[in-house]
């Protein structure tokens, strides 16, 4: 049965060691993760802030685009309802005007386009980002900024159909040798200019809805990833003090079996070391033998007979001799 109790408690200790080395390699390992995941994150993260950068630089780029296109086509359209009563005189005036257009709001539209094709791909990469933090619980995020974009290129689409039509009809006007443009041809390029310059207004309108949605986007995804890297830290630090936790309590239950290994009759003062015994020894008062003795010596009925009278009945004094 000795024997069984002291394989129990051997096992005892080799369980709790092999615990211990666990709990030491789970905080190790606690700190690992976190740092993967944290890595991982802002990777994740990074790239919103890439395509941030770009659509904040691409969109800079386009409304200046637009502003210099809005006011080509608004000088357009003074131009013709100034020209449009005398043909003659002024067809010279008209062909500059077309060479102008062709010359600077055609390539301007093409920049536009151009300008926004690296901003959708941007925010393609942005959206995918997006939605990989959606994956996370309580993390739910909504970035319609692609739909945007994609009605914007309709948008640019439209616009360089229009500025095509219009260098045609400013074309048509001019080989018509007119002497002055009619009513028709006129309200034609006037309402050409105008559509143009609306689509404009329109591209520069969800542009900078683009530009507000990316801000606010990257507003948000620098607190979510705060959050989420505060998070990674306090699941590591509960993880370490749990471990710790348990790292002591199997060190306490080896000092234990150990103890009553080294022990094995559990009586506490057998484990007294010798050294302890006689400190104790010298420090109580040696006693004689005949104080033990006087102490140890039985107490006869007679002379407990004798004793009790006198303390109940003291002695009377002597009485003095008559002079």
């Amino acid at each position: 049965m000795p024997l069984l109790k002291k394989i129990g408690r051997v096992l005892l200790i080799v369980i709790a060691v092999l615990v211990i080395i666990l709990c030491l390699g789970g905080i190790a390992g606690a700190w690992w993760a976190n740092s993967i995941a944290a890595n991982a994150t802002l990777q994740v993260f990074s790239v919103i802030d890439t395509g941030v950068n770009v659509v904040e630089s691409g969109v800079e780029r386009v409304n200046s685009l637009v502003a210099e296109s809005r006011a080509e086509v608004q000088q357009a359209e003074e131009t013709i309802n100034t020209v449009s009563t005398n043909l003659q005189e002024n067809s010279p005036v008209l062909t500059a005007l077309s060479s102008r257009l062709q010359e600077r709001l055609e390539p301007r539209v093409t920049n536009i386009q151009q300008t926004l094709a690296p901003v959708r791909d941007a925010v393609v990469q942005a959206n995918s980002a997006v939605q990989l933090a959606n994956s996370i619980p309580f993390m739910s995020r909504q970035f319609p900024v692609l739909v945007k974009l994609d009605a914007v290129f309709d948008t640019l689409g439209q616009l360089a159909a229009d500025v095509r039509q219009l260098n045609d009809t400013l074309r048509a006007t001019i080989t018509a040798e007119k002497n002055e443009l009619t009513q028709e041809s006129t309200t034609v390029l006037t309402g050409i200019t105008t559509r143009i310059d609306t689509r404009l207004g329109e591209v520069e309108t969800r542009v900078q809805e683009t530009a507000a949605n990316i801000d606010d986007l990257q507003a948000r995804s620098a607190a979510l990833k705060s959050r989420l890297l505060l998070i990674y830290n306090l699941a590591a630090l509960a993880a370490t003090l749990l471990m710790i936790w348990l790292v002591y309590s199997q060190i306490v239950v080896v000092r234990q079996q150990w103890s009553r290994l080294r022990n094995p009759g559990g009586d506490p003062a057998s484990a007294l070391p010798a050294s302890s015994s006689a400190a104790a020894a010298d420090v109580l008062p040696a006693a004689s033998a005949s104080e033990v003795e006087a102490v140890a010596a039985p107490v006869t009925v007679s002379e407990a007979a004798g004793v009790l009278p006198e303390m109940i009945d003291p002695p009377a004094p002597a009485s003095q001799p008559e002079p």
